[in-house]
């Protein structure tokens, strides 16, 4: 009897574990998993987890939709190592950036995105994270970024440079606007539950870059997309 009570825990367990890993669920040029060491193409339906590095050429992007809810994007020319995508994410930026729709976490969980120069903990947002550029950027809830024993919590239509001595907010530039606005694009951003905030912050952020077109006299065309798979 105590056998079966034992293996029966055990199932619970087991079936209540939270779900882990990513999918890719687009990809748009030429873009690889590292897995083990051994580099395989990325393609769509491809499952990602802990230890696996995501590398994307010149013009090349790739979408995942993490397991227990949210997406993100991995941007052009960039390497990222997934660290962890359970109850405690991770996800390491050694080159590019990152888009990111989070679902809002439980008290238990945490999602942390590391960069050479940055910290970044989160509890359900939306933002942009790049390497290259040194910039976190929020659309919608908040960010705690931390970088040598400083922290500075970033709201919506906030960024920061992360290489600055100091730690300081201030409003969104316009070249990270434009970031933030592709955000609606990833698919599994409308199953979150916070869409409605991030559609009307979406709106606010293309607001703002029509207003800087205007005041500059000029469009700035979107980048040409690859073709997606």
């Amino acid at each position: 009897m105590k056998t079966v009570l034992v293996f029966a825990f055990l199932f619970v367990l087991q079936c209540a574990k939270a779900p882990e890993g990513a999918i890719i669920s687009q990809v748009r040029g030429t873009a690889s998993v590292e897995i083990q060491g051994k580099s395989e193409p990325a393609t769509v339906g491809k499952k990602v987890n802990a230890g696996d590095v995501i590398i994307t050429e010149k013009d090349s992007e790739v979408d995942l939709q993490i397991a227990g809810g949210g997406a993100f994007r991995v941007l052009n020319a960039s390497r990222i190592t997934v660290g962890a995508l359970a109850q405690k994410s991770e996800i390491n930026v050694q080159k590019g950036g990152l888009l990111l729709g989070l679902k809002k976490m439980k008290a238990d969980e945490e999602f942390t995105v590391r960069s050479p120069t940055a910290l970044a903990g989160v509890r359900g947002t939306s933002f942009s994270f790049s390497a290259d550029r040194n910039t976190i950027a929020v659309l919608t809830g908040s960010v705690q970024v931390e970088r040598q024993g400083k922290a500075l919590q970033l709201e919506p239509f906030q960024e920061i440079q992360t290489d600055k001595e100091k730690l300081e907010s201030k409003k969104l530039s316009p070249d990270s606007a434009r970031q933030l606005a592709r955000i609606g694009e990833m698919k599994g951003i409308e199953d979150l539950a916070d869409f409605d905030e991030i559609q009307k912050n979406l709106s606010v952020v293309i607001l703002e870059i029509e207003k800087e077109n205007l005041k500059t006299g000029k469009t700035v065309a979107p980048r040409p997309r690859p073709e997606v798979q």
